[in-house]
């Protein structure tokens, strides 16, 4: 059975999980650590930069290293 039409609300929640899915806060601590640029590691882990960026800031992994750099 297909649904012909989806809510707003299921389509955040399955924008939210498949960001979760693809880009995993141990992935992104990977990539702050090892991976230089951006375009590797969209490359790598073949997600947009908007994605990468956004997982990064609502994980808080950005903050994070940005608190080691001081």
């Amino acid at each position: 059975m297909m649904l012909e039409s989806y809510s707003r609300k299921d389509e955040e929640e399955a924008d939210w999980l498949s960001g979760c899915l693809l880009l995993p806060r141990p992935a992104l601590m990977h990539i702050k650590r090892n991976i230089a640029d951006e375009r590797s590691a969209v490359s790598e882990y073949m997600v947009s930069v908007a994605m990468l960026r956004y997982r990064l800031d609502v994980t808080g992994v950005n903050y994070h290293y940005r608190r080691l750099a001081r």
